[in-house]
């Protein structure tokens, strides 16, 4: 691609995009479609649903009725642009094309009024670190959790098409986790522990925020892997400068976790950190 200007759908589906200085029109390999069949009892699937074999989970929160979700994954032949000519930040694992998937329901809102919740996990791995963020109509933020995987988890009232993009360099460099996390800490508790996750750092105008998942090979397609912590904000100690955040694990099973640190405003780098209970 040397001047993609233009992209355009035709009625079977097929992507084109317009490559102004190549003098072309290339097309996009055909979208992969998934249904999943979701209820009350049943509300969350996860799909493998493209060729990088990225796994995507989706649940609909507080469905009240049967309801069908259709995931369609495409790679739009551009580096700089996804199919809403948005820039695009996360090339397919090849490095040519740009990842896009487009999330709808068949049900109206009003049958899942706690919205739906995305988890994408990408199964290449991208050749530098991925500051992730899950992106709505190619503009809105809706990132809810950071992952090693690298991934992301968003959240959202509505159904639309998402990328997931790559927030870049960040405006400050993590500047590691204190005890009983730091690297020198063997990081082992007893299920049950209340962990103090704590961090010295100036972050303006952001709230740092935490997500765990248990780590291992079934992180990669299992939704259920991933802890629910409500609220999820550190908060700033003004005496010590430190951010915390007491980390309860009563109720967890014993196993190895990643801890994630990170902002949305990207004022500092994402960071990663394990640790195991007993």
């Amino acid at each position: 691609m040397d001047d993609p200007i233009a992209v355009a759908v035709d009625p079977v589906g097929n992507v084109y995009v317009v490559d102004d200085l190549s003098y072309r029109i290339r097309e996009a390999p055909a979208p992969v479609v998934q249904t999943v069949t979701l209820t009350p009892t049943s509300n969350s699937a996860t799909v493998m649903n493209d060729n990088n074999s990225n796994a995507w989970t989706i649940t609909l929160n507080g469905l009240t009725v049967t309801a069908n979700a259709t995931i369609v994954f495409t790679e739009v032949p551009s580096t700089t642009v996804d199919d809403l000519g948005q820039p695009c930040e996360l090339a397919s694992a090849d490095g040519t094309k740009c990842v896009v998937h487009q999330v709808s329901v068949d049900v109206d809102p009003s049958n899942y009024p706690g919205g739906i919740d995305f988890y994408h996990h990408w199964n290449f791995k991208p050749g530098t670190p991925l500051n992730p963020r899950m992106i709505k109509n190619g503009s809105e933020d809706i990132t809810t959790q950071v992952f090693l995987d690298p991934g992301t988890s968003g959240h959202t009232r509505t159904p639309s098409t998402y990328t997931d993009n790559d927030a870049g360099t960040a405006s400050a460099a993590f500047p590691g986790f204190l005890a009983p996390l730091a690297p020198r800490n063997s990081r082992i508790f007893f299920v049950g522990t209340t962990i103090a996750v704590k961090f010295k750092a100036v972050v303006p105008n952001a709230t740092p925020q935490l997500s765990v998942a248990i780590a291992g090979t079934k992180q990669n397609i299992a939704g259920a892997n991933f802890k629910a912590i409500n609220p999820d904000t550190f908060r700033l100690n003004t005496k010590s400068g430190n951010f915390e955040f007491y980390l309860s694990t009563v109720g967890w099973a014993p196993g190895q976790y990643v801890l994630s640190a990170f902002t949305l405003n990207n004022a500092i780098a994402p960071a990663f950190v394990t640790f195991t209970l007993q």
